[in-house]
């Protein structure tokens, strides 16, 4: 997918026929693939050999243990700078050891196994072992006993801060466990990128009707932020250059806060070199501001183009530079086109009452649930009345989601060829730019049944065995 997206950007730099634009995108081409190679390698040294019955140190965040009824998921840094992932399952009728539950960053001295991730067995499935190596977790621990725990001692000024930002985290996400179930959920979802292990069975319609973008912290609550921050600081005579100065200064706390999640890191990057670009009077369009974001992700996080979250965050906050000035209806039909060759190449299935979900939800989500939410995290445990009023009402509206996701409609499509996906790209960005629409909308339509049929009436049988 990520090599498709390259491909189309590589045509349409040609197709301007400018010089000065194809060298700087050939030089910009150079530097990445350089990139890219190195991380490449850095993968294959970073993956340990399978050892069994070995003691190892993890420098672990808080907020990276997650210490369930019968078992402990961890992630945390050994001493060479590996990344590795910890399960620990308890005999049966025990429950993990409170040592186990840290409220700031720690180094565990932990015995077990270490492998390495077992590969996916059937085409198509969820390959969990190349989504942990995208993330930089190269190796798993089985963990057999808890051998010691201590406090991580920060060597700079840099790991101070990023320890103080998880343990807030975590002492937040505790804090929201005290809220009504759903309220909390909702609370954790929504400002700490935390997804509770019952999340997605509480709230399955979010996800078949393609509302979890809602739940993703991304744009929308980088500018609740902002507009908040920048108004009580204002209220408090700031001026304008110490706003934004502060402003710098608080994002990136709120990007490890949120769970520093792929679909955050392009809305703060976005936002800081907006008050970057003000304080020193620069002017810079929303493309370029688009351009730049990705290039600075991909640095930072050279697989983020390899998810779904990724090609998202990216391909829809692009269509809405194109999008701006139409009306309602017609950005949620555009958008909804933008994203479907992605979720139907990741997820295989759509459903049709989605669109009209989001273009019904999304006004009700921005004025009235996403409010409420915030006025119950702020609020909620000093006022259990009013806690428990948010809680019903996200509960009213949790179950109109379900009664929409419910009736027909739900198609299972099938994973599409990768070429056709790139072509549905191809024609959907071309629908964006306004050219040739009936054309478009025809090739569109003969795509989606090309691809559908490919799949659903195949030249070539397949027999699966169980």
């Amino acid at each position: 997918m990520a090599a498709g997206l390259t491909g189309i950007w590589a045509v349409r730099i040609l197709l301007l026929r400018d010089r000065v634009i194809a060298i700087w995108a050939l030089v910009v081409s150079v530097v990445f693939g350089c990139w890219f190679a190195f991380q490449h390698d850095q993968r294959q040294q970073r993956t340990l050999p399978e050892m069994t019955n070995t003691t190892v140190q993890l420098r672990v965040q808080p907020d990276d243990v997650l210490v369930g009824p019968d078992s402990v998921q961890v992630k945390g840094r050994l001493p060479t700078g590996q990344l590795v992932t910890g399960q620990y399952y308890v005999g049966e009728g025990e429950k993990p050891e409170p040592q186990w539950r840290v409220m700031k960053t720690s180094v565990m001295t932990v015995a077990g196994d270490i492998q390495q991730f077992a590969p996916a067995t059937n085409v198509n499935e969820f390959d969990y072992g190349e989504y942990q190596r995208q993330n930089g977790v190269f190796n798993r621990v089985k963990i057999s006993r808890l051998v010691a725990v201590r406090p991580a001692v920060p060597r700079t000024l840099w790991q101070s801060w990023l320890n103080g930002c998880h343990a807030i985290r975590q002492r937040l996400i505790l804090q929201t466990k005290r809220l009504p179930p759903l309220l909390a959920m909702y609370v954790q979802g929504l400002f700490l990128g935390f997804r509770a292990d019952n999340f997605y069975d509480n709230l399955s319609a979010v996800t078949d009707l393609g509302l979890i973008h809602l739940f993703s912290i991304s744009g929308f609550h980088v500018v609740w932020l902002t507009a908040l921050v920048a108004f009580v600081l204002k209220r408090l005579r700031c001026s304008e250059t110490m706003v934004n100065v502060i402003l710098i200064l608080v994002l990136p706390s709120y990007y490890i806060l949120a769970g520093a999640a792929p679909s955050l890191l392009r809305a703060i990057l976005v936002s800081m070199l907006v008050i970057i670009a003000a304080l020193a009077g620069w002017k810079i369009s929303p493309l370029t501001l688009w351009g730049l974001s990705l290039m600075l992700a991909l640095i930072w996080y050279p697989a983020l183009l390899m998810q779904l979250g990724g090609q998202l965050s990216y391909a829809l906050a692009f269509a809405l530079i194109f999008v701006e000035g139409r009306s309602a209806f017609a950005k949620t039909m555009l958008l909804n086109l933008v994203s479907l060759p992605f979720v139907l190449y990741h997820v295989y299935q759509w459903h049709i009452w989605s669109l009209l979900a989001n273009l019904l939800i999304l006004p009700v989500f921005s004025w009235l649930i996403f409010p409420v939410t915030l006025i119950g995290a702020v609020v909620g445990l000093k006022f259990p009345m009013l806690a428990q009023m948010c809680d019903h009402l996200l509960g009213w509206f949790t179950r109109a989601l379900d009664a929409i996701a419910a009736m027909p409609g739900m198609i299972t499509f099938g994973k599409p060829h990768i070429l056709l996906v790139i072509a549905l790209v191809v024609l959907t960005l071309l629908l964006l730019a306004g050219r040739h629409q009936r054309q478009v909308i025809i090739g569109l339509t003969a795509v989606y049944t090309l691809a559908f049929m490919l799949i659903h009436f195949p030249v070539k049988g397949e027999v699966t065995f169980f």
